[in-house]
C-alpha cells in the first residue's frame, strides 16, 4: 500500500526536499489487524556538481558537494570575474549544517569577497517545515566592509569605505486553528516577532537629511499570518521528470513595528497576500499582492506595491514531444524612497546592463515555451525552450506603459540528468532589439539552472515587503 497522503506524504515531502536525494516513498504492509510494516526507499544522487555562469565580460562558477562527506551537509566554493569592475575578480564560500541532530536546525557559516563587497556571517534557522512544527526562528550575524560611491556639485563617484554589522533574530510559533482529516497542512495562525539591529563603524559623515540609507537603525516586527497549504505531486515543470512537490492554499500576513533610527522614530506597516492552486483547463496560477511603508510622524517613507503573477500550463503533448509555457509577472512602484534607492531590470546579461537603468517603478513580464523531447542519452535529458522578455522601468511620477521600454527575445538547450546533482546545464542566444544605449545586441550564454521552488504558503521570518 502506498503511503502518499497525510503524515507519510509530508515525510516523503520532506526526504524529496533533500537536495541529494531523487525520490522518496514510503509504502505500509499489513501483518495482521494490529501491526503493518512501513518501507521506507529512497534513491539518492550523486552530490558533486558544478554550476557554470559564463559571458564573455562577467560571470562565474561554483564547484559544490550537498552532501559533503556524506554528512547531509553542503559546501560551496564560487570563483566570480568581472573585466568591468574595478575588483575583476571574487570569491565566496559557504558550509552548511542541515537538519542538526534531527531537530531540522539548519546552520551554517559565510565569507562573500566580491566586487568591493567583503562580507563574513554565522547563521542557524529552523522554519515551519512540516504541520507539526510549532516553533520557528533563526538568528543571522553578519560584517559587512564595501566601498560606497557618493557624488556632488564638487566631485563625483568619491570612494567612501563603508563598515557595519548586521544581527538579524527572529522566533515564531504557530497554531492549528482548523484540522483537516484528509489533509495533514491545516489551517493555522502564525505569530512571529523579529528585531533587526545595523550599526555602522565607519561611513561617510551624515546628518538627519542626507545618506539615510547609512544612518544607524533597530527595528522590530510582529506578524500575524493564516496559513493554508498543501501539495499536488507533479512533475515536467521545473525538473525532468522528479516528483516535484507543488503547494496550494493561501497565505495573509500583516506585520508592525516600531524602528528607532539615528534622527528619528517611525513605525512600519506592511501586509501581504498570496493564493495559488491549479485551475481546469489552465494550468496552475500563482499571485501576491504586497504593500507596506514607514510612518515617520506626518511623513511616509520608503513605501512600495509589489505585484507577482507565476502560471504554467498543463502538458501538452505532439508525438514524443511534452510542451509547457510559462508565465511570469512582476510589478513594483516605490514612494518617498532614500537617495540612492533604487530597481533595476534583472532579465538582462551583465554585459547589456547600464547605469542609466534604474528607477522607482517596473514591470516584467516573461513568456517561456519549453519542448521536453524524447532525447536521453545515459541519463541526460534535453529540453528546448524559447523565451520573450519585456520590461519597463521608469520614475513613479508617470504611467508605467508611458516609461522606456526593453526587449529580449531568444532560445536555448537545457541538458540534465535527474540522477546527478548537478544544476540544469543551459545554453542560450539572445537579442536585445533596444537597450539602454538605445542600440540593439546578442548574447551568447552557458549557465547553470537551480530547480526553481513555488513559493510556499507559510510564514516565516516578519519583513518588510521587498523594493527590487
Amino acid at each position: 500500500m502506498v503511503c502518499g497522503n497525510g503524515e507519510y506524504g509530508e515525510k516523503e515531502r520532506i526526504l524529496r526536499n533533500l537536495p541529494y536525494m531523487y525520490d522518496a516513498r514510503i509504502y505500509a504492509s499489513i501483518i495482521d489487524a494490529n501491526n503493518i510494516d512501513i518501507y521506507i526507499i529512497t534513491r539518492d544522487l550523486w552530490s558533486i556538481g558544478l554550476i557554470p555562469d559564463l559571458g564573455s565580460r562577467a560571470g562565474n562558477i561554483e564547484v559544490y558537494d550537498l552532501n559533503y562527506l556524506g554528512l547531509g551537509n553542503s559546501l560551496k566554493n564560487q570563483l566570480f570575474y568581472d573585466k568591468d569592475s574595478s575588483q575583476h575578480f571574487g570569491y565566496r564560500f559557504e558550509y552548511d549544517l542541515n537538519n542538526i541532530k534531527r531537530t531540522f536546525i539548519d546552520a551554517g557559516v559565510f565569507y562573500h569577497n566580491v566586487y568591493e563587497i567583503e562580507q563574513f556571517g554565522l547563521f542557524g534557522s529552523r522554519s515551519f517545515l512540516t504541520s507539526k512544527s510549532k516553533y520557528a526562528g533563526g538568528v543571522y550575524l553578519t560584517k559587512t566592509n564595501e566601498i560606497s560611491y557618493i557624488s556632488s556639485s564638487t566631485y563625483q563617484n568619491l570612494q567612501i569605505p563603508v563598515k557595519y554589522f548586521t544581527s538579524d533574530i527572529w522566533m515564531g510559533k504557530s497554531f492549528i486553528l482548523k484540522k483537516d482529516k484528509k489533509n495533514v497542512n491545516s489551517l493555522r495562525l502564525i505569530l512571529s516577532a523579529g528585531y533587526l539591529r545595523k550599526h555602522f563603524s565607519e561611513r561617510m559623515l551624515v546628518d538627519k537629511f542626507t545618506y539615510k540609507l547609512y544612518h544607524h537603525s533597530d527595528l522590530i516586527l510582529g506578524s500575524i499570518s493564516l496559513s493554508k497549504r498543501n501539495y499536488y505531486k507533479g512533475n515536467l515543470i521545473y525538473a525532468f521528470g522528479i516528483v516535484e512537490d507543488i503547494p496550494h492554499g493561501y497565505l495573509i500576513e500583516a506585520t508592525l513595528g516600531p524602528e528607532k533610527r539615528e534622527f528619528s522614530n517611525r513605525f512600519y506597516y506592511g501586509f501581504k497576500i498570496s493564493a495559488g492552486d491549479f485551475i481546469k483547463d489552465f494550468g496552475y496560477l500563482y499571485a501576491s499582492l504586497g504593500v507596506g511603508g514607514y510612518k515617520n510622524g506626518h511623513f511616509s517613507e520608503q513605501d512600495v506595491i509589489r505585484i507577482n503573477v507565476n502560471s504554467f500550463s498543463n502538458l501538452f503533448f505532439y508525438k514524443k514531444y511534452k510542451f509547457r509555457n510559462f508565465i511570469n509577472l512582476n510589478y513594483v512602484i516605490g514612494f518617498n524612497r532614500f537617495e540612492g534607492e533604487y530597481i533595476k531590470l534583472d532579465f538582462l546579461a551583465p554585459e547589456m546592463q547600464s547605469n542609466l537603468m534604474l528607477g522607482t517603478q517596473k514591470l516584467s513580464l516573461k513568456l517561456e515555451n519549453v519542448a521536453f523531447t524524447p532525447v536521453d542519452f545515459y541519463g541526460f535529458k534535453v529540453a528546448m525552450y524559447g523565451f520573450w522578455d519585456l520590461g519597463i522601468l521608469g520614475s513613479n511620477k508617470h504611467f508605467i506603459l508611458s516609461e522606456k521600454y526593453f526587449l529580449g527575445l531568444g532560445a536555448g538547450l537545457r541538458i540534465r540528468n535527474d540522477n546527478l546533482v548537478f544544476q540544469t546545464f543551459q545554453l542560450n542566444v539572445a537579442y536585445y532589439p533596444i537597450l539602454p544605449s538605445g542600440g540593439q545586441g546578442f548574447v551568447f550564454g552557458i549557465s547553470g539552472q537551480n530547480v526553481l521552488k513555488l513559493f510556499d504558503f507559510v510564514s516565516n521570518k516578519p519583513k518588510e515587503v521587498d523594493f527590487n
